[in-house]
This record gives structure tokens, C-alpha cells and sequence, in this order.
């Protein structure tokens, strides 16, 4: 059976009191109510919006400081490596009475390096190199 609803059980009911307007009173209660709200509700907005921005400048930080960690020990490494073919090449070519023969076999075998890497470059260099910086920005690791 279908009960019908009597005016005071109708939505409306918080502006009407017994068929009776809300007093004045009442009215500024109801906006007075509606102003904290709307200042929580800002407020709230706000602080969400400072601590995103605040979460994004620290994984950014975090992958930036890691980026340039990486490529001062890069460069560092890269000039130890630059000495190391020099004295090895130099090794070789006293070893074969024939300097420019020891530089050759460095310079070979730095080809046959690079082209073995390049062939893997993707699996082995591209994918751990993303996941790795996808892990820092996202996951937030501190290592």
C-alpha cells in the first residue's frame, strides 16, 4: 500500500517550520552555517593542493638528485676509464714494439663493447633505467 507523505516529512521542511517561515534568526544561523562551510571547504582545497604540490617537488627532487648523482659518478668513472684504455693501450703497444697497434686493439675492443650493447640496449640499459626512475617518482623509494 502506498503511504503518502505529509508536509513535514518533505525535503522542504528545514525552511518551513508547521507552514511558518523561518524566523530571521533562524535564517542567519542557516548562513552563518553555509559561510563556515564554504570557509572549511576552502580551506580544505587549499591544504590538498599545498600538499600536492609539496609531495610532487620532493619525488622530483628525489629523482632529480638521483639523476645527478648518477652522472657526476658517470663522469668520474668515465675518466677513470679513459686513463685506464691510455695505460692499457700504452701496455699493448710496448708488449707489441708498436703504439698505435695498442691503441687500435682498445679502440676494437670499445667497438665490439658498444655493439654488443647496443644490440641489448633496450632489456638491459632502456627498461631497468625507467623502472628505476618510475620506482623513485611514484613509489617514493630513498635509496
Amino acid at each position: 500500500m502506498f503511504l503518502k507523505k505529509t508536509y513535514k516529512e518533505l525535503p522542504y521542511r528545514f525552511f518551513f517550520n508547521q507552514s511558518k517561515i523561518l524566523s530571521v534568526m533562524d535564517l542567519q544561523d542557516v548562513k552563518s552555517r553555509a559561510e563556515d562551510f564554504y570557509e572549511h571547504v576552502t580551506n580544505y582545497l587549499e591544504a590538498r593542493y599545498n600538499l600536492a604540490v609539496l609531495e610532487t617537488s620532493d619525488k622530483l627532487t628525489n629523482v632529480l638528485s638521483s639523476v645527478a648523482a648518477g652522472l657526476i659518478v658517470g663522469v668520474v668513472g668515465l675518466i677513470g676509464l679513459l686513463f685506464a684504455s691510455v695505460g692499457i693501450a700504452l701496455w699493448i703497444g710496448q708488449s707489441t714494439d708498436n703504439n698505435a697497434a695498442g691503441f687500435f686493439w682498445v679502440a676494437f675492443f670499445y667497438a665490439v663493447v658498444g655493439a654488443v650493447v647496443y644490440a641489448v640496449r633496450n632489456k638491459v640499459i632502456k627498461i631497468p633505467v625507467m623502472n628505476a626512475l618510475v620506482k623513485k617518482f611514484y613509489h617514493g623509494t630513498k635509496n
